[in-house]
């Protein structure tokens, strides 16, 4: 289990790309070892923050939630 935050309100109504730095998400992850090199991996990732409306001449800021699920397998040789 993961949590992020960041908080960039010193950057807030710059106008500047500065303003998305602003995160608090977090992402639950599980990996299996199949063998020595190879995993099969899970991870599940929400963003808790809410999308703020445009505001200034740019798209600048927390434009939208992002969400994700991965499965996957990582092989090494």
């Amino acid at each position: 289990m993961l949590y992020n935050f960041a908080d960039a309100n010193e950057l807030a109504n710059t106008d500047t790309v500065f303003e998305g730095i602003d995160i608090s998400s977090m992402t639950f992850g599980s990996s299996y070892y199949f063998m020595r090199n190879v995993k099969g991996v899970i991870k599940l990732s929400a963003d808790l923050l809410s999308s703020d409306p445009q505001t200034g001449q740019y798209f600048t800021g927390h434009l939208g939630q992002e969400y994700y699920f991965l499965l996957g397998f990582d092989a090494a040789f």
